[in-house]
């Protein structure tokens, strides 16, 4: 994984003033790391392994006839 990948305190407060949430300085830390851990298994994956399934499913909104 690269450093700048990395979710550090700096961007989960960013993140949150985008959002409009409040967080508690003192929790930053542990916020950053407990985003990391739930990222860990995600980053892990070979995006590239996962075969996509085509066609895309299409909808159509008018009134049937």
């Amino acid at each position: 994984m690269a450093d700048d990948a990395k979710i550090t305190p700096e961007i989960v407060r960013q993140r949150a003033a985008l959002a409009g949430i409040s967080l508690d300085e003192d929790r930053l830390d542990d916020l950053a790391s407990t985003m990391e851990a739930a990222l860990a298994p995600l980053r892990s994956l070979d995006l590239r392994a996962i075969r996509l399934v085509e066609p895309a499913v299409t909808f159509e909104a008018g009134w049937p006839e």
